[in-house]
């Protein structure tokens, strides 16, 4: 998986395809640190560098925040 298609990917679907809980996922694209192995098992699962799930998972952050951002602005 490239890192445009791991943003766009909704978070049940890396759950499943991660086998990570769907409420973790959720947790680390709020901005929880990851651990080591979480980065590494992600990387194994979606086949990508450790470093580019890393670079994907803060580029998901900051998107997230826009998006909120753009909400709280519309209210």
């Amino acid at each position: 998986m490239d890192i445009e298609a791991f943003i766009e990917t909704q978070i049940i679907e890396l759950a499943r395809i991660t086998g990570i809980n769907q409420g973790n996922l959720s947790k680390f694209f709020s901005g929880q640190l990851m651990t080591e192995r979480t980065i590494n098992r992600m990387a194994d699962a979606l086949d990508m560098e450790p470093h580019e799930v890393l670079r994907a998972v803060n580029l998901r952050r900051k998107k997230t925040d826009c998006e909120k951002s753009q909400l709280a602005l519309a209210s």
